[in-house]
């Protein structure tokens, strides 16, 4: 039952910054009133702030990263931007509606730069960039692939109806592969 009521305060909390996008702060009187709880319910028995709660909303969102994170790095000879879309692309599918909120919305004002870092360790440990070949020092190129990343998930998970991960997961193999001017064209001179 007490994780039941967890949920309905974390769902609460993602009901009302998706009613009030702009808005980066709720009080537990919002919360416990969109949950259909007590203040107290919420305040005694399970977060003692809101920012416990944004807490938990990512802890939730990473859980499922971290046993991920440590089967690919414990030698997988697979190419990681192959296992990323695999593995951890169906993985982000399952708390969709999370993310869109917290990507879509103010609640969580570092939510950007918390997940950037996950996904720049993970390029740091599994990616091996050629800067050089680039022209680019080697902290601007992780830092390329990593909001190239996050762009294309962002895009996708904040759809309305996201398509589902399998398909997500090819397309985006398709274009990390595929080299930009293959599917840029610049306008015709009139």
């Amino acid at each position: 039952m007490p994780q039941d009521t967890k949920n309905k305060v974390v769902n609460a909390l993602i009901e009302l910054a998706e009613q009030n996008p702009e808005k980066s702060y709720f009080t537990f009187s919002e919360i416990a009133k969109q949950a259909g709880l007590s203040r107290q319910a919420i305040y005694k028995k399970h977060f003692s702030n809101v920012e416990e709660i944004i807490e938990y909303i990512r802890q939730s969102i990473m859980a499922p990263f971290i046993p991920l994170y440590e089967s690919y790095a414990e030698g997988s000879k697979e190419n990681p931007l192959i296992f990323f879309a695999q593995h951890m692309i169906p993985a982000i599918y399952e708390h969709r509606q999370w993310m869109k909120v917290l990507y879509t919305t103010a609640i969580d004002p570092f939510w950007m730069e918390y997940i950037a870092s996950f996904f720049t360790q993970w390029v740091k440990d599994n990616l091996d960039i050629d800067a050089k070949k680039m022209g680019i020092p080697q902290e601007m190129g992780t830092e390329i692939i990593v909001k190239w990343i996050n762009s294309l998930i962002e895009i996708w998970i904040i759809k309305e109806e996201p398509m589902p991960a399998e398909d997500f997961a090819k397309l985006f193999l398709n274009v990390i592969s595929t080299p930009m001017d293959q599917f840029i064209t610049p306008h015709s001179e009139s």
